[in-house]
């Protein structure tokens, strides 16, 4: 089953960056992320999107963080990837590391649920984005229905590892306080 055309995708706004947006729907059972992964790694996906393996997002709270910190770096011309949608997927991290941040946080060969986002999405560029993954299931665009999915199909122990998250920390407060912290200070350290 492919995505449908015409569909309403979920659109978080900025109020740091009134003129941007970013549009976004989940894939669960993706079936084509191998292809999807070698598209975007020779720069041939279109429309260009940031390709997010769902499994290592606690919260949609996180991409909107890292999607404004991205914003952020791409007004001031300080991105430190080549687009502003791998930095949406660089900034996901509370690490410097570009290539270890790409490669836990963006689609992998064997990604089974895939977040994507883009930013100034037109509704063709949407559909055609839709169009370009191959699921077993419909495609999610509704805030609710994907955090319930992200809720689902997340690996906790993996995030905290991902993020250097002790168990200390858990009991304070919770594995998204702990991830938007990490993001925001990461520019920081």
């Amino acid at each position: 089953m492919t995505g449908s055309a015409h569909q309403m995708s979920m659109m978080m706004t900025f109020d740091a960056f009134p003129e941007h947006t970013l549009s976004i729907f989940l894939v669960p059972q993706l079936v084509n992320a191998r292809e999807l992964r070698q598209s975007l790694m020779s720069g041939t996906l279109e429309p260009e999107a940031a390709l997010i393996d769902a499994g290592t997002l606690a919260h949609l709270l996180i991409v909107k963080a890292a999607a404004g910190l991205a914003l952020q770096h791409h007004a001031h011309g300080t991105l430190r990837t080549k687009t502003l949608h791998s930095e949406l997927v660089y900034s996901l991290s509370g690490s410097k590391h570009i290539g270890s941040s790409l490669g836990t946080f963006g689609i992998k060969d064997d990604t089974a649920c895939l977040l994507v986002a883009k930013f100034d999405a037109s509704d063709e560029d949407m559909d055609a984005l839709r169009n370009l993954v191959v699921s077993n299931e419909c495609v999610l665009e509704e805030e609710e229905d994907i955090n319930a999915y992200i809720d689902m199909c997340r690996d906790e122990k993996a995030i905290a590892k991902a993020y250097k998250i002790v168990d200390q920390e858990l009991q304070i407060g919770s594995l998204v306080d702990a991830i938007v912290c990490r993001i925001a200070a990461r520019d920081c350290l």
